[in-house]
């Protein structure tokens, strides 16, 4: 699709620079590409809640590390 729209010069460069994309048309494309995936992600949450993420989080740490911090945390509280 083709359109016409007036961009922020400043933010055009500091995004060219951050992502090292001289093409606008990339840039562009990343940012489209970056914005739907947030949305995406945001209608997850809302449909599944974040307890849902929070437990897959805890499910996939590594047993013996977990162990470890909780030692860790015990006893620098006493």
């Amino acid at each position: 699709m083709k359109t016409s729209v007036e961009l922020d010069d400043q933010k055009v460069a500091a995004a060219k620079k951050l992502g090292g994309e001289s093409v606008l048309r990339k840039l562009l494309d990343h940012a489209l590409d970056a914005y739907i995936a947030e949305q995406r992600r945001k209608d997850m949450v809302s449909i599944l809640g974040t307890d849902f993420f929070e437990g897959r989080l805890k499910r996939g740490r590594n047993p013996e590390r977990q162990e470890r911090q909780e030692r860790k945390t015990r006893g620098s509280s006493r």
